[in-house]
């Protein structure tokens, strides 16, 4: 999934412990909701970004249920629709992709464990210029050139410019020379800076 706007900020950089490891492909019968149940390293209150055919769109995981944006995959969100998806909080990752041979393929990336390994955290800011509260309770981010994001927030917490905390690891080289290997998302942040957690769900009625 590319980054959502043409603008970052980098901010931290430092070793930590993280481990990784592959996921066992799942099913293209089922949804993620149900895939993501029968995964020990799932999170228990998670953000959910995915790259569908129509676009891409945000929800949560909350202790099992998936909340996706219904104008999309909706709720549960059927893996045969999936391009990319990434379930995360500050801990932990789990990415899908769909390979070229059309199936779909994953990774997990926990942090606190494992071997310590060099990261430099970033912020990515979201497009939209503009929140809307729509009338399913959705909050909608929108600005002039057409782009339109609904992420499932409080109005309160969809003030612009919203970012994605990102982290990278890194590498070195023979030289010693540092270069990115692998990146995951870690959290959603508020214009204020503040850390957003998942679980403040749309109400279902929108404002006027």
């Amino acid at each position: 999934m590319s980054q959502p706007s043409g603008e970052s900020t980098l901010y931290m950089i430092g070793e930590r412990p993280s481990a990784r490891g592959t996921l066992e492909v799942p099913t293209e019968d089922g949804d993620l909701e149900a895939w993501l149940r029968a995964q020990e390293k799932a999170p228990r209150r998670a953000w959910i970004v995915a790259q569908l055919e129509p676009g891409v769109g945000w929800g949560t995981l909350i202790d099992g249920a998936v909340r996706f944006d219904p104008r999309l995959g909706g709720d549960g969100l059927p893996l045969e629709s999936v391009l990319e998806a990434r379930v995360f909080d500050q801990t932990t990752e789990l990415l899908l992709w769909r390979g070229a041979d059309a199936r779909l393929r994953g990774r997990w990336r926990t942090d606190g464990r494992g071997e310590p390994v060099l990261a430099m955290d970033e912020d990515w800011y979201l497009w939209g210029t503009r929140a809307k509260p729509e009338e399913d309770g959705w909050m909608c981010l929108s600005e002039d050139r057409g782009t339109m994001l609904r992420l499932p927030l409080a109005p309160a917490d969809a003030a612009p410019p919203l970012r994605v905390v990102v982290r990278h690891y890194l590498k070195t080289d023979d030289l010693g020379m540092p270069s990115f290997e692998e990146t995951r998302f870690v959290a959603l942040k508020r214009a204020d800076g503040k850390l957003l957690e998942p679980g403040a769900e749309p109400s279902g009625e929108g404002e006027t």
